[in-house]
């Protein structure tokens, strides 16, 4: 019998262009995914301060005392990871545990344990995807899925295997090399491959890169699908850690932290001219850079609801018969669209409410209830009195009210195709208790604004007369909502030049008025074609909020920098910025794909 490992065969085997194509892969994987994850969690036993000091200490000869304080150093660094990796350790049967009871009633849970989930299960976390699978899924008779636990089963033994390397690597730098003495401590490349060696997800790398080898070799497809998504994921992560890894490593070289948001406790020393909440200059940066978002959050609601009512004109004018009405709309939508929105702000700040008349010739329109001149525009408005509490849970009421007449509008669409009363009555029910409870509580006043001394009148607590939009507000709303709902405007035309022609002709032979066509007929199905851009518009003001720093409005992106100018904390004020308009257009981008859902025609 021939010795196999002499066997050209076999030879050949081992060394054919595709197990040299999966020797590659793996290889350069496993390069990759461990630059990135060492940069990532790095616990250095010895850091750059006690590389220079151990430096010193060989050129300079330093004290017992403080080549002890060197090593003390050390040990701490290397108790801490120690803790970290014994919780480590902790949580990974805290998930097999939990994994283990899951599986038991896999039936209630199978929406979670598809095969191709349980792959990535088995990725990131060998040892709980192996326990879900092979209790989750019976491999009795099935040959694939076979397959499929040894793939996994090899994985979560190459885990195990890498963390026991990790444990001994680490109690040998910990307590054997590092006392032997500063010229092996302050080894560059000693040093390196010992890092390299401690990175707490070396042992799940391990088990990464032999179960894409596996998967290769079973050809099993499912498995290779979730590797190659796993790698390219590595790859941006990798990306993304060595910027972030430079960005860090060169803002603490300059005496800064890029994590600590402690600053925000601190005073914060300068005004702000409008605001929501109680703001003065002894308030905190915390409270400041609330009292921005709250702004923005204003402008952006405010501006939203607005341009749409002017794009809604604006589109159906576009359409328009009258040659006149139609003209008139184009030209302003070509206008506003053709026009920098930081040059019409300018314009319209500078230009136009600036030059309002003084307060000494305001201008009164509507018999005093609206009032301009340079320092604002004030309206009559209501203001809440000491029986406002009262009211509330009339509202309470009311909306549960509108709420159950709106489920009972609805209940009849699925077997008629009609809701079962008019939408006017849901109004009309919450308007009557609001109404009943504003009756029996009074909670509202209704104010007229006037002017007294050299602004504005203003209530014993401090709050304006009526309500006051100051210029660099109506200014940035007024943009807003001009440039927006000029595209919204040509949005809402394009929807309704996508329905087809047919359904007003045969909304005319029913003898509905152009009108009652466009309300019950066209615009219900164009809003199907509306929303997916008008989200895009809607994002797009709420992020155009930030120009208000041109003109003077204190936003969130206008009290941010003078928050960083200040505290010189700029990491964490742009992470917070962007964190900020994040949530932002997210909860904007969820409420319009709710409101999209609910207007899509659904077949009976």
């Amino acid at each position: 019998m021939s010795n196999t490992s002499t066997d050209p065969s076999v030879a050949q085997g081992r060394f054919s262009k595709e197990n040299i194509v999966a020797y590659i892969i793996a290889l350069i994987a496993f390069g990759l995914l461990a630059y990135g994850l060492v940069n990532l969690n790095n616990w250095r036993l010895t850091s750059p301060e006690q590389s220079a000091e151990a430096r010193v200490a060989r050129e300079s000869d330093l004290t017992k005392a403080q080549e002890s304080n060197l090593y003390e150093r050390q040990f701490s660094a290397a108790e801490q990871a120690k803790a970290q990796y014994f919780r480590t350790g902790a949580i990974y049967l805290i998930l097999a545990a939990i994994a283990y009871f899951i599986s038991r009633r896999w039936q209630a849970w199978r929406k979670i344990f598809s095969e191709q989930m349980l792959y990535a299960y088995a990725f990131l976390i060998p040892p709980v995807g192996w326990i879900l699978y092979l209790f989750a899924y019976p491999t009795r008779g099935d040959p694939v899925r076979k397959v499929i636990r040894k793939n996994i089963g090899i994985m979560s033994l190459a885990l195990i295997a890498g963390a026991v390397a990790y444990y001994l690597v680490f109690l040998l730098q910990a307590y054997v090399v590092s006392p032997l003495g500063n010229q092996i401590a302050v080894n560059a490349l000693l040093v390196g491959v010992f890092n390299f060696l401690l990175a707490q997800q070396i042992p799940q790398l391990i088990g990464v890169v032999v179960g894409a080898y596996v998967a290769f070799r079973t050809r099993d497809v499912r498995a290779i699908a979730v590797a190659a998504q796993l790698v390219v994921l590595a790859i941006v992560f990798v990306v993304f850690n060595w910027l972030a890894g430079n960005a860090i490593i060169g803002i603490e070289s300059k005496g800064l932290s890029a994590t600590d948001f402690t600053f925000l406790r601190l005073t914060a020393g300068f005004d702000i001219s409008e605001s929501l909440l109680d703001y003065d200059r002894n308030s905190t940066y915390g409270r400041a850079f609330t009292v921005g978002a709250l702004n923005t959050l204003l402008v952006s609601v405010v501006g939203i609801f607005m341009a749409t009512i002017l794009g809604l004109v604006l589109g159906i004018a576009r359409l328009s018969r009258n040659w006149l009405i139609s003209t008139l709309a184009r030209s302003f939508v070509e206008a506003m669209r053709n026009v920098p929105l930081l040059v019409l702000l300018f314009f319209l700040y500078a230009a136009v409410l600036l030059q309002l008349p003084r307060r000494a010739d305001t201008l009164n329109m509507l018999g005093g209830r609206i009032l301009l001149n340079n320092r604002g525009m004030a309206f009559t408005w209501f203001k809440a009195t000491d029986n406002f509490n009262a009211w509330i849970p009339f509202l309470i009421i009311a909306v549960i009210v509108a709420g159950v007449l709106w489920y009972l509008r609805k209940r009849t669409i699925p077997t008629t195709g009609r809701p079962a009363f008019n939408f006017f009555y849901i109004v009309l029910g919450f308007a009557l208790v609001a109404g009943i409870g504003i009756f029996i509580t009074n909670p509202l006043i209704i104010q007229t604004p006037y002017i007294e001394g050299l602004n504005y009148a203003k209530n014993d607590d401090d709050s304006w007369v009526g309500l006051i939009m100051s210029p660099e507000f109506a200014g940035i709303l007024l943009g807003l909502v001009l440039y927006t709902g000029a595209y919204i405007g040509e949005v809402v035309r394009a929807g309704i030049q996508a329905v087809s022609k047919g359904q007003r002709e045969a909304a005319d032979a029913l003898g509905l008025s152009q009108g009652q066509s466009l309300r019950l007929i066209v615009l219900p199905q164009a809003l199907q074609v509306i929303i997916p851009p008008l989200t895009n518009q809607y994002l797009n003001l709420a992020k155009n909020s930030s120009l208000a720093i041109g003109i003077g409005y204190p936003d969130l992106f206008a009290i941010a920098t003078t928050t960083f100018n200040q505290s010189g904390q700029s990491v964490q004020v742009i992470l917070m910025i962007m964190a900020s308009y994040l949530i932002l257009s997210l909860s904007i981008s969820m409420i319009m794909n709710w409101i999209n859902s609910q207007v899509q025609i659904k077949e009976r």
